[in-house]
Order: structure tokens, then C-alpha cells, then sequence
């Protein structure tokens, strides 16, 4: 149930994002096998904590690529 809720929320939050023009990063992608990432509903282990900066890492890349920052 809460996956379900939670992938509610982030179809949400990534399309008021595209409407607002603003970055959205899609963490909840990259955090696939709940038991290797997650303590507990919300804390994420050291494990977590990496992948979660590799996917904002690979995001960020990205964009200040496209927009010549970078």
C-alpha cells in the first residue's frame, strides 16, 4: 500500500514539475529492492544514500549539459 501511495505522489510531483518548469528527479527509480536501500518506510541505509546521489548526479550531469553550466 505504500508503494502504491507513493508512486501516486511522485506521478503528482513530477507533473506539477513539468508544468512548473522545474527539475524533477525521479529517485524512487533508482531505489528499486526495498530490503538492500531502506532501514525502515524512510531511512535509507549507506547503500541507499548512494544510489540516491548517483541518480541526482546522473540528473544534475544532464542538465548542465544541455544548458551549457557544465
Amino acid at each position: 500500500m505504500y508503494n502504491k501511495f507513493g508512486n501516486i505522489y511522485n506521478e503528482c510531483l513530477e507533473q506539477m514539475c513539468r508544468e512548473n518548469n522545474i527539475m524533477f528527479i525521479p529517485i524512487s527509480r533508482y531505489l528499486t529492492g526495498w530490503a538492500n536501500y531502506f532501514f525502515d518506510i524512510c531511512h535509507l541505509t549507506p547503500q541507499g544514500m548512494e544510489k540516491k546521489a548517483d541518480a541526482i548526479f546522473i540528473y544534475l550531469k544532464e542538465y548542465l549539459e544541455q544548458n551549457r553550466l557544465f
